[in-house]
């Protein structure tokens, strides 16, 4: 006999059996489908579902006394967008905006605001004129007065600004405009490293200058890793990109949709993370800044200052990025988008339409 699925039913081989029937019991499993009952638990007694979290959240936590304090809002204004308090007063505004909403979109976690009402009058004045991109007075931004470029001329280091091309991994070509920040040529020549920092944000470059940051290279790469800052720290070498690079990841794989996260699914992360960041090119993910440069420092803690402030690795030339100036190729570490997610502890998920 064999079993037609399509008629749910069995079929009778004739060819080796002419005469065969089925057996009276073929269809008549007598099986015992009925669970035996049992007294129901009390509720004390029964434990309560697994759950990593809490488990998680104290061996991981960091303590606030360690946590860094976000600076006064006038401090940050200052640093990156040349504020200055004036002496006299200010003009009556039109302003539709509050103060902490305001800094918010400009100086994210800036909590202490100023004692003094004229100082807080200043900065509103300041926030707005900067969102709504109008002219500031020459009293509110020391870019307009001219001390800026003062301390520019007198610091310890000197900034060039170029068009170049940035070759991706997958062989797309960026055009964008990049920042080089060197040391002062009258510096030492331990100062100037081996290697130059590269920008593409004008704000970091005035951040730098107002905290007189340097004359090492090395010494710059190390604050703006502690400040958050993506950077870049490039060497030129003769080589051009020919092709784009495929490399086979796949970060942490891919996850029911339903599925849930359990306490071994967080340790096979930090040991893959953990693995990771001790290759040598895996000092890109720390200067990448925001999330994924925090979580590097963490996880890699007191050496995290050792490792960024070395050159870029020796696979530079096979597993980095390039940025074209002229002629010239600057080349340093970086990350696909993969490594990207391992370290975020990002899990990919399949679902019914893909």
């Amino acid at each position: 006999m064999r079993y037609n699925t399509f008629d749910n039913e069995w079929d009778i081989c004739m060819k080796f059996n002419p005469e065969g029937v089925p057996e009276p019991t073929w269809d008549e499993d007598p099986l015992e489908l009925t669970m035996p009952r049992y007294e129901a638990l009390s509720t004390s007694s029964v434990p309560k579902p697994p759950s990593f979290q809490p488990d998680v959240f104290v061996s991981n936590e960091v303590p606030t006394s360690v946590l860094p304090s976000p600076p006064p809002l006038n401090d940050i204004l200052h640093r990156r967008y040349g504020f200055l308090c004036p002496t006299d007063s200010i003009p009556n505004h039109d302003s539709t905006m509050s103060l902490n909403p305001t800094a918010k979109r400009v100086c994210e976690g800036a909590t202490s605001l100023p004692p003094s009402s004229s100082e807080w009058n200043a900065m509103c004045h300041f926030l707005n004129l900067l969102i709504g991109t109008r002219s500031i007075p020459h009293s509110l931004c020391d870019f307009q007065d001219g001390s800026f470029l003062e301390q520019y001329k007198q610091g310890i280091v000197i900034v060039e600004c170029h068009l170049g091309k940035y070759y991706l991994h997958s062989g797309t070509i960026f055009r964008r405009k990049y920042y080089l920040i060197q040391p002062h040529p009258a510096s030492s020549t331990s100062a100037r490293g081996r290697f130059t920092i590269f920008v593409d944000d004008p704000v970091v470059v005035v951040h730098v200058i107002h905290q007189q940051w340097g004359p090492h290279m090395s010494d710059i790469a190390s604050q703006l890793v502690a400040a958050g800052i993506p950077f870049s720290t490039h060497i030129l070498d003769p080589a051009v990109p020919v092709k784009p690079v495929k490399f086979c990841t796949s970060a942490l794989g891919y996850l029911l949709f339903d599925y849930q996260l359990t306490a071994g699914d967080y340790t096979a992360y930090l040991d893959r993370r953990d693995t990771f960041l001790q290759c040598q090119n895996s000092r890109a993910a720390l200067m990448k800044g925001g999330i994924v440069g925090w979580l590097t420092w963490e996880a890699l803690g007191e050496h995290a200052d050792m490792v960024i402030r070395h050159s870029p690795s020796d696979d530079v030339l096979w597993m980095g990025t390039a940025i074209q100036l002229g002629e010239s190729y600057y080349w340093d570490d970086d990350l696909v988008e993969d490594k990207e997610q391992l370290i975020c502890g990002v899990y990919k998920m399949s679902t019914a339409s893909c």
